[in-house]
C-alpha cells in the first residue's frame, strides 16, 4: 500500500541560505517568550540558536556589541554571552552571533532547543 505523507512545517527551524548565521534555530514558543535587555532596550527574541539570536532593529547598528543575560524557559539559571550584530536585514531583523562561548552555554541553547522542538512535535500531533 502505498500513501502520501503530509508535507511537514516545521516552523519551529529556519534554514535559508541567505541567513547569515547559517544554521538551524528555533522560534521561542509564543506562551514563553525569550526577552534580553540589549542597549539598555528590552527585546524579545525572533529566534536563537547554538551561534546568535535574532531580534527586532530598535535603532541599534551593525557592530554594536553587549553581555547579555538568557533566561531561557526550563533553566534553572541565566546564562551569559557576548553578542554582537552582525546584520539588519531589510526586515528590520538584527542578526546577532554569540562570541567566545564555553560548552556549558553551547549544551544550554541545545537544551533549550530540544525542548521547544518536541514542545512543538507534541503541539503538531495534538492539532
Amino acid at each position: 500500500m502505498f500513501w502520501k505523507r503530509k508535507k511537514k512545517d516545521n516552523q519551529a527551524f529556519s534554514f535559508h541560505s541567505q541567513d547569515q548565521r547559517r544554521s538551524f534555530r528555533v522560534t521561542p514558543l509564543p506562551h514563553a517568550p525569550v526577552e534580553i535587555c540589549f542597549g539598555g532596550k528590552p527585546v524579545r527574541l525572533q529566534n536563537i540558536g547554538a551561534v546568535g539570536v535574532a531580534f527586532l532593529d530598535d535603532g541599534f547598528q551593525i557592530g554594536d556589541t553587549q553581555v547579555v543575560d538568557l533566561t531561557l524557559p526550563g533553566e534553572s539559571q541565566p546564562i551569559s554571552a557576548k553578542i554582537e550584530i552582525v546584520d539588519i536585514d531589510t526586515d528590520h531583523v538584527c542578526h546577532c552571533a554569540f562570541l567566545d562561548l564555553d560548552q556549558e552555554f553551547v549544551d544550554t541553547v541545545h537544551r533549550y532547543m530540544l525542548k521547544v522542538q518536541i514542545a512543538e512535535i507534541r503541539q503538531a500531533k495534538t492539532a
